[in-house]
């Protein structure tokens, strides 16, 4: 066997035998399909939960172009969801990176990823669009999606530091809009969603991007 081949197949058992051993456990659209590595969806309120969607961009401060992930009440933008892991679909158990499939051309900024700050110097992390060398205080770490219920899923958040914290939201009264924060408080309700497919043209049509 050549030694390329061996390395994909040790790659391939080790993850098989990864999944195995943490009982990890797929993440699926509201299709039924699992999602996809790389893929792009719309991140959509279940029945029996508010009417927020997610996946708009709102200012972030008003002396400067930072950019918040913020609530809106259609069916926002599409968000890719990745793993850095050469893995085909998405489970509750791999570290993601989170971003918007599209920007437009006003965004201030060149990168769609989605990146956890502290913007207001308080003890709750925002959710923003850019680079993390645009935040003064960026925090390391990665996103993960986990069950909510049997039709749902909320969004965590773990630091580099090993500590989690879970996507909620708050109202911004300055900026009139509600925003994705990352806290640790277990007590507040966690930001709950949907996974809806999105095609290319919904992707390419800019839907509800608030700059």
């Amino acid at each position: 066997m050549k030694p390329d081949a061996r390395l994909a197949l040790s790659f391939s058992f080790f993850f098989v035998a990864l999944f195995a051993f943490t009982r990890a456990e797929y993440i699926y659209d509201s299709d039924g399909d699992i999602v996809n590595n790389g893929g792009n969806y719309y991140l959509l309120p279940p029945s029996g939960h508010s009417g927020l969607a997610t996946a708009t961009i709102n200012r972030g401060h008003t002396l400067s172009c930072l950019l918040a992930v913020a609530l809106g009440f259609d069916q926002g933008y599409a968000a890719k969801i990745a793993t850095p892991y050469p893995l085909k679909f998405i489970t509750n158990d791999y570290p993601l990176n989170i971003s918007f499939a599209d920007l437009p051309s006003n965004a201030c900024t060149d990168s769609p990823s989605w990146t956890v700050a502290d913007i207001y110097g308080n003890d709750e992390d925002s959710v923003m669009v850019g680079n993390p060398q645009e935040f003064f205080i960026p925090r390391s770490g990665n996103f993960y999606i986990k069950k909510y219920d049997s039709e749902s899923y909320k969004l965590a958040f773990c630091y580099s530091t090993s500590s989690c914290g879970y996507v909620t939201t708050r109202i911004d009264g300055l900026l009139r809009t509600i925003r994705l924060i990352v806290t640790q408080d277990r007590s507040v309700q966690p930001f709950v969603f949907k996974l809806v497919k999105a095609t290319s043209n919904d992707v390419a049509s800019g839907i509800s991007m608030v700059v």
